[in-house]
């Protein structure tokens, strides 16, 4: 719908042999596509902005690495029932397993094996402020991932 929408700057994308242009912009339309779709699905209003912060990703992560879905991913009052909680979980695991392999790394080693920022920096071989800086981003991609932001 988005290329019939905008054939014209599709085009103008094709001619100046801009790919990398045209692919975020693709990206971008079919990330803001779904979660309109998800909202539909959910019987969430269509203005609802589905906002994730960066503490709610960290406090979840921990859990994208378990089979059981939990409702810590948000607040207890902002989650219905049992399958809000699972298709919350199930969004926070899409936006894990679409993570380059180093942001996946990182994640698992701090929130799946629980080391420290100071036990990965030794690990790695990475100083713990590298370490620290690399985790933050980690986090920020889910969180963007998770709202859709390009």
């Amino acid at each position: 719908m988005w290329l019939f929408e905008h054939a014209e700057q599709v085009e103008r994308y094709r001619n100046e042999a801009a790919e990398p242009k045209l692919y975020v912009a693709l990206r971008r339309e079919a990330a803001k596509w779904c979660a309109k779709e998800t909202r539909e699905v959910t019987g969430q209003p269509l203005d609802y902005h589905d906002e994730y912060t960066s503490e709610q990703v960290v406090r979840a992560m921990p859990y994208v690495f378990e089979d059981t879905p939990v409702t810590t991913a948000r607040d207890a009052d902002n989650v219905d029932d049992h399958s809000s909680a699972l298709a919350i979980m199930t969004d926070f695991k899409n936006a894990y397993r679409d993570q380059p392999a180093d942001v996946k790394e990182i994640l698992a080693l701090r929130f799946r094996d629980g080391l420290t920022e100071q036990q990965i920096a030794e690990l790695t071989g990475a100083s713990q402020p590298t370490v620290h800086r690399r985790v933050k981003r980690a986090v920020e991609r889910v969180r963007r991932t998770l709202c859709g932001t390009p």
